[in-house]
């Protein structure tokens, strides 16, 4: 399945039907190189497409599907009042940088480990935490257009919740 804009289509149509393996496969190769190609049909396709599916992890799909998954969780835990995006792979962060060239292997387990002491150390859920008492929290991972993983997600934090309904119970 494929999203694109209506003002697109006709373009992605014809770069399409123009689309050989060989060509595919050099821009597939110097991407992996630096990350971008010199073939500016690709370049479109990749900026005009929206791959998506509950089989790709990280696509937009899933990414959707993540955000619905939310008005449940606070009809069941109630209103989140934290919102967080947290981002130890930005490419300004020294120890991303040198990772990031040995290989992405090596940055998804410094994310993978960066979130979990976040969760275990910050949040402590149903313990006194940086935030307060944490109730419950809900996340979901992203990647940006450079490959770089981040988080974002909800915290839901007991006196908090409870001054918000007091008042908003109270107008």
């Amino acid at each position: 399945m494929l999203r694109t804009t209506k003002g697109s289509f006709e373009r992605v149509e014809r770069v399409y039907a123009t689309l050989t393996g060989d060509r595919l496969k050099g821009a597939k190769d110097e991407m992996r190189e630096t990350r971008a190609t010199t073939d500016a049909d690709v370049a479109f396709l990749l900026r005009e497409l929206s791959i998506f599916g509950h089989a790709q992890p990280l696509s937009n799909e899933t990414r959707l599907l993540m955000r619905r998954r939310i008005q449940p969780i606070d009809i069941w835990a109630g209103t989140p009042v934290i919102w967080i995006t947290i981002n130890p792979n930005d490419i300004n962060n020294p120890v991303e940088m040198r990772l990031g060239k040995i290989q992405q292997v090596s940055s998804a387990i410094f994310f993978h480990r960066e979130i979990s002491l976040f969760f275990e150390k910050y949040v402590r859920t149903g313990q006194k935490s940086a935030f307060g008492k944490a109730s419950h929290y809900y996340a979901t991972v992203e990647a940006n257009n450079r490959g770089s993983l981040h988080l974002h997600g909800l915290l839901f934090i007991l006196h908090l919740q409870q001054a918000y309904a007091s008042f908003a119970g109270g107008v």
